[in-house]
């Protein structure tokens, strides 16, 4: 019974630990350095298998966050292509204008660490240390402001205290070259395994494929780890 009861649970929180994870990023992601690629297969892909659901866009990259009294921090900035679909993916949005090119999102935990409200329009400036290259050949940030207009809460403390959102063309001209171009794959969960197969037979080698799993090793090591654990020691 013990072994049974304790096994279900860690089975409850693996469910659950997917529906976060899956609604931040997508179930499976294929990235390429050229994103003329991976625009071609944007429109390619749908038609190889009718259990692929949804494909969309994204920008993703590193970037310092500014506030107007000085105070910095790291962030993952993230472009999106849809921001209709924000409630569904993550989680719990706090938004007092809709995102655009001009206003970003953050995670609830960074907006909290940083003291930062939505409902009072605050501007912060978003910095790329490697941005252009000046007169006499050395690298200058390039440097863009922003109205934090939002939050969400996806109720995963790593995205909700690094991630930032924002519209994915204006992702691309913030980070340019070092952007980190993408494609979300959306499938039914039950069938990511399938699917995966499939696409890694059909990609162009200069595609990289990858699934939620992939996407977050070190913790689904140290869950598979803790299982064996409880599993012999139960036992």
């Amino acid at each position: 019974f013990a072994l049974i009861f304790v096994l279900a649970v860690m089975e409850g929180f693996e469910s659950d630990f997917q529906k976060r994870v899956i609604g931040f990023k997508a179930p499976l992601v294929a990235t390429a350095a050229d994103p003329g690629l991976l625009n071609d297969l944007k429109k390619e892909i749908p038609g190889w298998d009718p259990r692929i659901q949804t494909i969309r866009f994204f920008v993703e990259g590193e970037a310092i966050l500014q506030k107007e009294e000085g105070e910095t921090v790291g962030v993952r900035v993230r472009g999106i292509e849809d921001s209709e679909v924000l409630a569904k993916r993550f989680g719990k949005i706090s938004e007092a204008e809709p995102l655009s090119r001009k206003n970003i999102f953050l995670g609830e935990e960074l907006a909290t660490s940083m003291r930062i409200l939505p409902d009072f329009f605050e501007k912060v400036w978003l910095i790329f240390p490697l941005g252009e290259v000046g007169p006499g050949g050395e690298l200058l940030p390039r440097v863009r402001r922003y109205t934090v207009s939002g939050t969400f809460r996806s109720g995963f403390y790593e995205f909700d205290n690094k991630y930032l959102l924002m519209n994915v063309a204006e992702a691309s001209a913030l980070l340019g070259d070092f952007s980190r171009f993408g494609l979300e794959i959306w499938v039914d969960p039950a069938r990511i395994e399938e699917v995966e197969s499939l696409l890694a037979s059909r990609l162009p080698a200069a595609v990289k494929l990858e699934s939620w799993r992939q996407q977050n090793p070190k913790l689904f090591s140290a869950m598979k780890l803790e299982r064996i654990g409880m599993v012999l020691l139960l036992s």
